[in-house]
This record gives C-alpha cells, structure tokens and sequence, in this order.
C-alpha cells in the first residue's frame, strides 16, 4: 500500500477533549497517519466503509509521544481521539487537500464507543455533529 501524502495538520488539546469523529467526504476523501507529538490519547477510528468486513466496527489505540507510535487509516474512515494526559499535540499526514465542502463528521457518542469520560470537553463543532445513523456510509 502507497500513499502520496499532500498536506500535514497538527491539533493542540487539553486532557479530557474529544475531537472527532472526523472524515472527508469523496470524492475528496483521504487516508491519514497519525501521530502524537507531546501526551498520549486515546485515537479512535470508526469504518464507514460500506462494503468493508468490519463496517461499522471502531478501533481504540492509545498513541503517545512516549511509545512513538503512529496509526494508517485508509479513506473511508471516521477519526477522532480523547486527550489522556495534561496536553497533547497530534500530527496528521492525508492524501488529499482540506475541503471545506466535504468536511464531515459524526456525533462522539453515537456508536457505541465506551469514552474514558461521558462529559468530555468538545468544541462547538463536535457537539452539533449528526448522529451515526443520520450519514451516508462510504461507496
């Protein structure tokens, strides 16, 4: 597997956040690795792959600045993540330029993740999400 990767963001949180679950709708979808900087948290990612065998299914992986660790999504999963120490700072790699049209999301606590928290800190953004079964799955 290859990847061309086109554009790197980094995002700064504070312990108790939640970011996501975020996605890039095709055609401008995108694969990602991720990386944590400074901290740990908990990265989550969410398959939304219609035709995939684990449609549906979330992953939980703890990155850490400490482990040098990374994780690869392919297009067509949702991402997001909970800040497990004081700050962290992520870094992301993606195949395709932001586009703000297809900038997509879905709702934290709307399909079935057991988060660390049930109260956590979120942006606007992230609290208006739609629900998971208020989307259209990838292809």
């Amino acid at each position: 597997l290859r990847s061309y990767f086109v554009e790197q963001y980094y995002s700064f949180s504070r312990r108790g956040v939640i970011r996501g679950m975020h996605y890039q709708s095709p055609p401008m979808d995108h694969a990602k690795l991720i990386y944590c900087v400074q901290g740990r948290v908990l990265d989550v990612a969410l398959d939304l792959r219609r035709k995939s065998t684990t449609y549906l299914q979330y992953f939980v992986n703890e990155l850490s600045a400490d482990l040098a660790n990374m994780v690869y999504l392919e297009s067509g999963f949702a991402h997001g993540f909970y800040v497990l120490s004081d700050s962290a700072v992520l870094v992301y790699n993606v195949t395709s330029v932001f586009s703000p049209e297809h900038d997509q999301g879905i709702r934290w606590n709307s399909f079935g993740m057991r988060w660390p928290e049930s109260d956590p800190v979120l942006s606007v953004r992230d609290a208006n999400l739609p629900l998971l079964a208020d989307i259209s799955p990838f292809r």
